[in-house]
């Protein structure tokens, strides 16, 4: 008796704290679900929006094209001399290749004919930039430039050059989705009111995982029988009033929530860097080590004289290291310099140095190399595990110029996987410095580091491919569901009309004893218990 009254009152004491949460978070859940199942498909919203200046027509197979060199020059010269710091390619013969210049400029160019495209902002884009801006910051707009140190005015650049790409990318990839860039070294983060913003959309996304463990416990039925487990599982589109409201707030939430946590906690570990060490443990390389943080490897500082590789022959590493390749992404970061301070991806970078390269031979790379949708951002690559540094003597150590390892980035073809293939080039001889997949990343610094880089993918759902972004938006459209539900049943409870009982055919009487009090008197249209 003692143990039941016991049970009884805390079922009652968790369900009134979870309505009163629902109640004070329920406005910026229902912005942040919103405005996440918009930003579900924005790669692939972008690239069907765009493919007029992503695709290309085949010409005859007679016809050999530019080797990548000629074309990273020739963007250049439109780039008004900027350095390139992304490069991708496909192995798709109508796909054309996307450059990436400075923080945001991309240019797709034709690789038969040379032909640059400028991709310019769209409606479309501004759409995505407006949606990102409301799921990380409430909407509120970025501060004038000077209002924030370099590395934040930098952050919010790469966040917002792709249509405000979010979950997520640069604009080469054609958007991302959601709060992607916020698990960065936070040194100098956003101030104001775009950091209390930040503060809010974080504290209710940790309090909305209490929502989803606090519901499921709620929901749970004492004896599982499918008679009275259907009324809480399965929506009845019959129904109206009350019991409708709560057999969908049950029945879609059971489906919704574990999603809803996985997105939830995602987007705490990336809105609060603490609790990601709590979860995945400390980045390798001490606090201020990026999301992903694996063990940096080892290369010694190039020969006095010599000069970084050109896009081609990096090109051939990748597809020589993975000859069945789909999509190959070259990033190459602005501040990487060269002997004599040239930087890398400059116009040092398209010299060669083995000389001068053979007409056939660039014909040959060329051929190869066809590109898509999808430089990744600079932050991308740190949450997708990348480590761009060496040793003391590649980072100017003893002879050395400063310049880390080239992050190059290959999907196979016909392959699923978490994510691509990741190498390290050595950016003067072409040596594969470390060869990185989930596998060896567990295998290197154990399963919780290794899902750091992870975290990203499951916020969006693309760790899933086409299934995982499926369920994130389906998820999204289940937690405005939820909300909309909460906030009927709250107001039917205190604020609306007092009925009599009324007869109910949903849900009969003898099937309500099987379930928890709260939520088997809400199946009846008559008022909850006091």
């Amino acid at each position: 008796m003692g143990r039941g009254l016991t049970m009884k009152t805390f079922r009652r004491a968790l369900f009134w704290l979870h309505m009163v949460i629902g109640l004070l978070t329920g406005g910026v859940i229902a912005i942040t679900v919103f405005t996440g199942a918009c930003l579900a498909f924005e790669k692939q919203v972008l690239a069907w929006a765009e493919r007029e200046v992503r695709r290309v027509t085949p010409p005859d197979s007679s016809v050999a094209g530019w080797d990548l060199d000629q074309l990273v020059a020739k963007a250049r010269e439109l780039a008004s001399g900027a350095a390139w710091t992304g490069i991708t390619v496909r192995s798709d013969p109508a796909a054309a290749v996307t450059l990436t210049f400075g923080r945001t400029q991309t240019i797709h160019a034709n690789p038969y004919t040379g032909e640059l495209r400028v991709q310019s902002p769209t409606v479309l884009r501004a759409f995505f930039q407006c949606m990102l801006r409301w799921h990380r910051w409430l909407g509120v707009p970025q501060p004038e430039s000077g209002a924030e140190g370099p590395s934040a005015r930098i952050n919010d650049a790469i966040a917002t050059q792709s249509g405000g790409s979010g979950a997520h990318r640069s604009s080469a990839q054609g958007g991302t989705n959601g709060m992607h860039n916020a698990e960065e070294p936070r040194r100098h983060g956003p101030v104001g009111a775009r950091a209390i913003a930040s503060t809010v959309v974080g504290v209710s996304a940790c309090l909305f995982t209490l929502l989803c463990l606090s519901g499921i416990y709620l929901w749970w039925p004492r004896h599982w029988r499918w008679t009275s487990l259907r009324i809480g599982v399965l929506p009845n589109f019959r129904l109206r009033g009350k019991p409708r409201d709560w057999n969908w707030h049950n029945a879609v939430g059971i489906w919704s929530a574990p999603i809803l946590m996985v997105l939830s906690l995602t987007g705490v570990v990336m809105a609060f860097r603490p609790v990601g060490n709590v979860i995945y443990g400390a980045p390798i390389g001490g606090p201020e080590a990026g999301l992903n943080s694996t063990h940096s490897p080892s290369f010694a500082a190039p020969e006095p004289g010599m000069l970084p590789l050109g896009p081609d022959r990096l090109f051939a590493i990748a597809r020589r290291e993975v000859p069945h390749w789909e999509e190959i992404t070259l990033r190459a970061g602005g501040r990487q310099r060269g002997p004599r301070g040239a930087r890398f991806g400059g116009e040092a970078g398209f010299r060669r140095e083995d000389g001068p390269r053979s007409t056939a031979a660039a014909r040959e790379g060329m051929a190869q190399a066809r590109t898509g949708v999808g430089a990744p951002s600079q932050r991308e690559a740190v949450e997708a595990g990348e480590t761009r540094s060496g040793d003391g003597q590649g980072r100017g150590g003893p002879g050395g110029h400063g310049t880390p390892p080239v992050s190059v980035m290959v999907r196979e073809t016909g392959r699923w996987s978490v994510q691509p293939i990741q190498l390290q080039v050595h950016a003067y001889t072409g040596e594969v410095l470390r060869r990185s997949t989930f596998s060896t990343q567990v295998s290197e610094v154990g399963w919780r580091r290794a899902l750091r880089g992870l975290n990203r993918p499951l916020h969006t759902g693309e760790a899933g491919g086409w299934v995982g972004q499926c369920l994130a938006f389906a998820a999204c459209l289940g937690g405005l569901v939820l909300v909309y539900t909460g906030f009927a049943l709250s107001w039917r409870r205190f604020l609306g009309k007092r009925r009599g009982p009324a007869t109910s055919t949903s849900v009969p009487a003898r099937e309500s004893n099987s379930m928890p009090i709260e939520t088997a008197a809400s199946s009846l249209p008559t008022r909850l218990p006091e």
